[in-house]
């Protein structure tokens, strides 16, 4: 008789229900073998993009300070990425009914590229949530900037100066994030 078998010193149904005990462990070991490598890869979820301009916003006319002149029915930008740079694109309606769209990519290094209608764009990361730029032979109200999304990630603010050291403001504007 095999030693799990033998009746020492307790009943033949105490060793039963070891015997039973370590089937059931040896196939929970074996199913953790073969399903959990699977299991948790299944689990694991794609590295989300974390940059936090990423994604749809549109003009709240309400919170921003348009320059003078400037008027907008509608208008909404859109972040993506485009390689190793972020796209950027705007849909504008100044209330003609006809949109105009426009854009552009670039790394935010610090180095000039070229952007939009002839003109060169140079900008950089201040922080996560903060981007500082320059749109270099663009119209003079819209040169320098900061551009920087809340923390909770809800709203974007564009910010357009009319010095070098960025403490007169010349524009400014709020997003809400769309998607």
């Amino acid at each position: 008789m095999p030693s799990f078998q033998r009746n020492i010193g307790g009943s033949m149904y105490h060793n039963r229900s070891i015997r039973s005990a370590l089937a059931r462990a040896a196939f929970i070991m074996v199913a953790a073998v073969l399903i959990g490598p699977s299991a948790a890869h299944a689990q694991k979820a794609p590295a989300a993009n974390t940059d936090p301009f990423i994604g749809t916003w549109k003009l709240n006319i309400s919170r921003s300070r348009l320059h003078s002149g400037e008027h907008y029915s509608s208008y909404s930008r859109t972040y993506a990425t485009d390689g190793e740079k972020v796209r950027v694109s705007w849909i504008v309606d100044d209330g003609s009914g006809k949109a105009a769209r426009d854009g552009y990519s670039a790394r935010c290094d610090g180095k000039e590229e070229p952007a939009n209608a002839g003109s060169r764009i140079r900008c950089w990361t201040v922080d996560t949530n903060t981007v500082d730029g320059e749109m270099i032979g663009s119209d003079p109200v819209h040169r320098l900037y900061r551009r920087q999304v809340s923390s909770d990630g809800k709203r974007l603010t564009l910010i357009w100066y009319s010095d070098a050291k960025r403490q007169t403001e010349s524009e400014l504007m709020v997003f809400d994030r769309v998607s």
